[in-house]
Protein backbone atom coordinates (compact mmCIF):
# COMPACT_ATOMS: atom_id res chain seq x y z
CA UNK A 1 0.00 0.00 0.00
CA UNK A 2 1.11 3.05 -0.70
CA UNK A 3 1.61 6.01 1.71
CA UNK A 4 0.48 9.43 0.90
CA UNK A 5 1.97 12.69 2.56
CA UNK A 6 -0.49 15.20 3.16
CA UNK A 7 -0.44 18.41 5.38
CA UNK A 8 -4.75 19.95 5.60
CA UNK A 9 -3.89 23.32 7.87
CA UNK A 10 -1.50 25.86 6.00
CA UNK A 11 -1.34 29.50 5.45
CA UNK A 12 -0.21 31.94 2.65
CA UNK A 13 -0.15 35.61 2.39
CA UNK A 14 -3.77 35.48 1.65
CA UNK A 15 -4.40 34.97 4.96
CA UNK A 16 -6.06 38.03 6.49
CA UNK A 17 -5.15 37.36 10.03
CA UNK A 18 -1.36 36.42 9.89
CA UNK A 19 1.34 37.64 8.23
CA UNK A 20 2.68 35.26 5.76
CA UNK A 21 5.20 35.77 3.19
CA UNK A 22 4.72 33.42 1.05
CA UNK A 23 2.38 33.67 -1.33
CA UNK A 24 0.34 29.90 -2.63
CA UNK A 25 2.10 29.08 -5.64
CA UNK A 26 5.91 29.11 -3.30
CA UNK A 27 3.59 27.01 -0.84
CA UNK A 28 2.64 24.37 -3.38
CA UNK A 29 6.06 24.33 -5.31
CA UNK A 30 7.66 23.68 -1.53
CA UNK A 31 5.60 20.97 -0.49
CA UNK A 32 5.73 19.02 -4.13
CA UNK A 33 9.35 19.30 -3.46
CA UNK A 34 8.98 17.52 -0.02
CA UNK A 35 6.91 14.95 -1.59
CA UNK A 36 3.54 15.74 -0.48
CA UNK A 37 0.77 14.53 -2.13
CA UNK A 38 -2.38 16.35 -0.72
CA UNK A 39 -2.46 20.00 0.39
CA UNK A 40 -5.40 22.15 1.73
CA UNK A 41 -4.44 25.61 1.79
CA UNK A 42 -6.85 27.41 5.47
CA UNK A 43 -6.32 30.73 5.41
CA UNK A 44 -8.62 32.18 8.30
CA UNK A 45 -11.63 33.48 7.28
CA UNK A 46 -10.85 33.00 3.66
CA UNK A 47 -11.13 30.58 1.14
CA UNK A 48 -8.55 30.20 -1.40
CA UNK A 49 -8.99 27.77 -3.07
CA UNK A 50 -9.82 28.53 -7.14
CA UNK A 51 -8.98 26.72 -10.26
CA UNK A 52 -6.39 28.45 -11.16
CA UNK A 53 -4.07 27.12 -8.02
CA UNK A 54 -5.66 23.69 -8.58
CA UNK A 55 -4.28 23.17 -11.90
CA UNK A 56 -1.13 24.24 -10.86
CA UNK A 57 -0.92 22.10 -8.12
CA UNK A 58 -1.87 19.34 -10.24
CA UNK A 59 1.13 20.20 -12.43
CA UNK A 60 3.27 19.66 -10.16
CA UNK A 61 1.64 16.14 -8.47
CA UNK A 62 0.01 17.57 -5.82
CA UNK A 63 -3.28 17.48 -4.69
CA UNK A 64 -5.14 20.45 -3.32
CA UNK A 65 -8.18 20.33 -1.43
CA UNK A 66 -10.57 23.17 -0.76
CA UNK A 67 -10.11 24.61 3.01
CA UNK A 68 -10.46 27.34 5.22
CA UNK A 69 -9.86 27.87 8.97
CA UNK A 70 -13.48 29.39 10.23
CA UNK A 71 -13.76 30.71 13.36
CA UNK A 72 -17.02 29.33 15.11
CA UNK A 73 -19.70 30.67 18.06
Amino acid sequence: MERLKADFHTHTCDDPLDVILHSSEMLIDAVAAKQVSILAITCHERFVFNEYLSDYAEERGVVLVPGIEATLD
